[in-house]
């Protein structure tokens, strides 16, 4: 194929030797078609082996082995010269831009259009021609080629500018492709991420439509939108042959004024309340309520602190961070849920079946009294 593109250059037209400096520059073209090996070989593979070779590693090659292989023969000419053998060469390379740009589809290529950029001839052409022409203009008369320049004129207007349009073309287009790749990319990325923490979470639609619930604090509010009244109906405990609720803590504050017992945050009064009776904050302990068989839990409600008073609720610690462990009957789901300081109610939407459920102590929220002990008003389940 190389040779093909060769005949048609300006060295090879029967009368490029008419003059001194043609002869100079057809000598230096002679000598630069001998030895062409690699040159050869990664120019004409790039056309015959399909679109493997058309790729811009093996672009690099061909400009690498023309330096390597041709241009030497024409280091010595002056600046001038160099510059017309550099262009007569460029012709075989649009000429191989051409003939692919023909064959199907290899304008939309990605890696045929890389190819081509690669090449530079969208640079070099008009860098070498640009400078040809200053140095054309300088020569003496009887120096100058001008049949060589109606040659570069006409090669200019019908090979060159057309291809390196055409390619330039291609190029912005696989750019256009590349880059709405990426948004696109991108937009499922981020999508999938969603998705991905809407499952884990168990928040927003996704979550929604497949069902999937993870237990978390919300506002009155929406527990409100979700439910329309708060005045729904507390699910039942079981009750124990003692005629209590089932429900207890795995430690209870007792001193000489009165037990701290874990029936005040069951008995409807946020004024009692429950504490832990370790010489620490309590942090790892457990409350435990055991549902009267498996119901559906809409939401846990959660008094925290010791809310008789204001002064009671900021001297003594409140619950921060809880691991919230519910059994539905067949499995346990442990989930991290962090509580608020404030008094009141807070609300953990949960939104599933339960068939009992711990609340485990993690961090607290640290009171001003010096005794470090950590109280719960009142838990209801609705």
């Amino acid at each position: 194929m190389l040779e093909d593109f060769m005949e048609k250059m300006w060295y090879r037209r029967p009368h490029a030797g008419d003059t001194e400096t043609g002869r100079t520059l057809k000598k230096a073209q002679e000598a630069a078609a001998d030895g062409l090996d690699d040159f050869r070989f990664s120019f004409n593979i790039a056309l015959i082996a399909d679109d493997v070779e058309r790729n811009p590693v093996n672009a690099g090659n061909i400009l690498h082995y023309f330096e390597k292989e041709a241009a030497p023969a024409f280091k010595k000419l002056d600046e001038r010269l160099q510059c017309a053998c550099r262009l007569d060469w460029y012709t075989c390379v649009l000429r191989m831009l051409e003939q692919i740009a023909g064959m199907p589809k290899e304008l939309r290529k990605k890696k045929t259009a890389e190819f081509a950029f690669r090449l530079d001839m969208q640079d070099l052409w008009p860098r070498d021609l640009t400078r040809y022409r200053e140095l054309e203009e300088k020569a003496p008369e009887e120096e100058k080629l001008p049949d060589f320049d109606a040659y570069l004129e006409r090669m200019d207007a019908e090979l060159a500018q057309p291809v390196i349009t055409r390619w330039k073309k291609a190029a912005a287009y696989a750019q256009f492709r590349k880059t709405v790749h990426r948004v696109v990319g991108t937009a499922v990325a981020v999508v999938l991420v969603l998705a991905i923490w809407q499952i884990y979470s168990g928040t927003g639609f996704l979550a929604r439509a497949l069902g999937i619930h993870r237990p978390r604090l919300v506002s009155e509010e929406a527990i409100t939108k979700d439910f329309g009244s708060l005045l729904t109906d507390e699910v039942p405990l079981k009750i124990n042959d003692d005629g209590t609720e089932d429900f207890n803590a795995s430690t209870i504050l007792e001193t000489d004024a009165g037990t701290f017992s874990d029936r005040n945050m069951r008995d409807g009064d946020t004024t009692t309340a429950w504490a832990e009776g370790e010489k620490n904050d309590g942090t790892g302990k457990r409350l435990y309520f055991n549902v009267e068989g498996t119901q559906f839990v809409h939401y846990i409600v959660i008094w925290n602190g010791w809310q008789k008073d204001d002064d009671a609720f900021t001297q003594y610690n409140r619950l921060k961070n809880v691991t919230l462990r519910i059994d539905d009957g067949t499995s346990k789901v442990n989930t991290s849920v962090t509580l608020k300081s404030t008094e009141g109610p807070q609300y953990i939407l949960i939104n599933q079946n339960v068939d009992r459920f711990w609340i485990i102590m993690n961090t607290v929220y640290r009171g001003e009294a010096s005794d470090n002990v950590t109280c719960v008003s009142e838990v209801k389940i609705y």
